[in-house]
Parts: structure tokens; sequence; C-alpha cells
């Protein structure tokens, strides 16, 4: 088995919860997790995504383009079509 950083167990959750459609039994016996952490973890996620879509089309290009993504990976999650 072995050891995850918290940062790589969160991600872990999110991708068994909204992913893979696990319930929260699943997910806390797959990574030894308590349901209220799994909880926490859940709606941090929600509101950090809650969050990216409240920022404008420019402000979220200009973050993609930040983190190294290629105009064509910007323009079509943004729907920026021309």
């Amino acid at each position: 088995m072995t050891i995850l950083t918290r940062k790589q167990k969160e991600l872990l959750v999110v991708d068994l919860y909204y992913n893979q459609n696990k319930n929260y039994r699943e997910i806390s016996r797959l990574t030894r997790t308590y349901p209220r952490e799994i909880k926490k973890i859940l709606e941090r996620a929600s509101a950090e995504n809650e969050s990216e879509h409240s920022l404008s089309k420019q402000a979220q290009a200009y973050k993609m383009f930040n983190e190294g993504k290629t105009p064509m990976e910007v323009s079509q999650p943004l729907c920026i079509c021309q």
C-alpha cells in the first residue's frame, strides 16, 4: 500500500465521487478516510469549482494560459470559437 500526500488523497476522493460514482462508504474504505473528511474535501472542491466558473472568460483564459495550455485547449472549454 502506497502512502498518499494530502493533495493526492483529495484528488482521489474527488475522482472516486464524481467520476467513478462511488458513495461515501466505498470511498472511506478505499482511501481509509473518515466520512466527515470526505464531506469536507468534496465541499472544498465544489467551492473551488464554483469560484472558477464565476471568473470572466478572459480571466479563465489567462489562468489556463499560465498553466501552460495551448490556445486550442483554452478556446474549447470556454466556447471561444472564431
